[in-house]
């Protein structure tokens, strides 16, 4: 079993065993209180996902889910992808998932 990594070029990345269980402690660390959570509808309802974002609760955290991507991200995804941002008042984007359409959604 590999421990967790950090890596850091240019964004901070972390991988590896125990790697979920540092979340909610990143967010404190980065003054994070309010993260929109984004994810695709086939990982939402899965026991790692549901994992991590109880670690953003565990520590007091509002947390929003946006889990509503395509594959292959729209414009118009995009921008519903902006609108529950700017509607839940978060203060941060977490992208979760193996693909890229959580990822390709949070770098737009």
């Amino acid at each position: 079993m590999v421990d967790c990594i950090r890596w850091n070029y240019p964004t901070d990345i972390r991988y590896g065993c125990g790697g979920i269980s540092q979340l909610g402690s990143l967010c404190e660390e980065l003054a994070v209180s309010n993260p929109l959570f984004v994810t695709d509808p086939g990982l939402v309802d899965l026991g790692m996902t549901k994992d991590a974002i109880q670690c953003y609760r565990d520590i007091g955290t509002n947390i929003g889910i946006f889990s509503t991507i395509k594959s292959n991200p729209t414009s118009k995804n995009i921008e519903h992808g902006v609108e529950i941002f700017n509607q839940g008042n978060h203060d941060a984007l977490i992208a979760f998932g193996g693909g890229g359409a959580p990822l390709m959604q949070v770098k737009l």
